[in-house]
């Protein structure tokens, strides 16, 4: 029997099929790594309840573990050939849309299952996000989209499988603090705990000086994004609280680019905003006070919206 496929092995065969032009043989890793992933979850006991802190840490390593080389693959595929965005797209839009529907909508018990497609997704994205290529980033943040209940209309991939949504159910239970006993003392938990599952993909794209720095714009922009997507009355304040979000110099810097570059600016001529720096600083605003409310009652967020971007 051949060796299992690690992260390693995934992102060196990416690069080798692109490398020697074999789109059939490329096509193929991606997409049965999903089919694998798909059958395993399918065969395993459905998450009805977690009442066990353990029993829920010890789910999101092995998801992690699970998906390792699945995001390998993204991450080196969205970095060397933006070009083949309709199979990245759909790689993660095959395994969020199994999750999703196997998750009994938006805030099922399954929620949980989400999170090797919120892996799969923001290992992409931010491969995209680092590289600027914002047609690429469009495709799978906004054009690509599933159907979380049978009466409710397709959404964009953001709107499923950000990074809060796993944890949706949790929320009100006492073990959601529990599980995190072990991890930093911070309101960015979730966001913590995904930026280090995703580092190690992003050390054969040598992506590894300015890791951090680029994680928090990358998540700045997704909050961005969302809230153009969410606009007004919708409330922006229950968007994962993560330091891209909430650091003013993020937000700050994204007003700047735009305001500098007017319709030429990458993510407007890609799509997003509807092409218009007016819709951006409007997001921006709506953004803003989201913020500002969210950090006004919290002295720990303030604290930690204030820490430096670099590592």
């Amino acid at each position: 029997a051949p060796p299992p496929l690690t992260a390693a092995l995934a992102a060196d065969r990416v690069k080798r099929y692109l490398r020697d032009g074999h789109a059939i043989d490329l096509e193929d890793l991606v997409l049965d790594e999903v089919e694998r992933l798909r059958a395993q979850y399918a065969a395993e006991s459905p998450i009805l309840l977690i009442s066990d802190p353990d029993d829920l840490r010890e789910r999101l390593a092995t998801y992690e573990a699970d998906v390792a080389p699945l995001v390998a693959m993204l991450v080196t595929g969205c970095w060397w050939a933006p070009e083949k965005a309709e199979l990245w797209a759909r790689a993660i839009a095959d395994l969020g849309r199994f999750v999703v529907h196997t998750g009994g909508g938006a805030y099922g018990a399954h929620a949980i299952e989400r999170y090797p497609a919120v892996l799969a997704l923001y290992g992409a994205a931010l491969a995209a996000f680092a590289r600027q290529e914002w047609q690429l980033l469009h495709r799978l943040l906004v054009g690509t989209q599933v159907r979380v209940e049978r009466h409710v209309g397709p959404e964009p991939l953001l709107s499923v499988l950000h990074v809060f949504a796993p944890f949706q159910p949790f929320l009100s239970r006492p073990i959601y603090t529990a599980i995190w006993l072990d991890e930093p003392a911070s309101l960015y938990r979730e966001s913590l705990r995904l930026r280090a599952a995703l580092r190690p993909a992003f050390a054969p794209v040598h992506l590894t000086e300015r890791f951090k720095g680029t994680f928090l714009e990358f998540e700045g922009f997704l909050a961005l994004v969302y809230a153009w997507m969410s606009k007004p009355p919708r409330d922006i304040r229950w968007y994962p609280p993560a330091p891209g979000v909430t650091q003013h110099a993020v937000r700050e810097r994204l007003r700047n680019e735009a305001a500098a570059a007017g319709a030429s600016w990458g993510p407007l001529q890609a799509g997003f905003f509807d092409g218009s720096v007016a819709v951006v600083s409007e997001a921006l605003d709506y953004l803003d006070q989201g913020v500002r409310e969210s950090l006004a009652s919290n002295v720990q967020a303030r604290y930690e919206a204030a820490q430096p971007l670099e590592e």
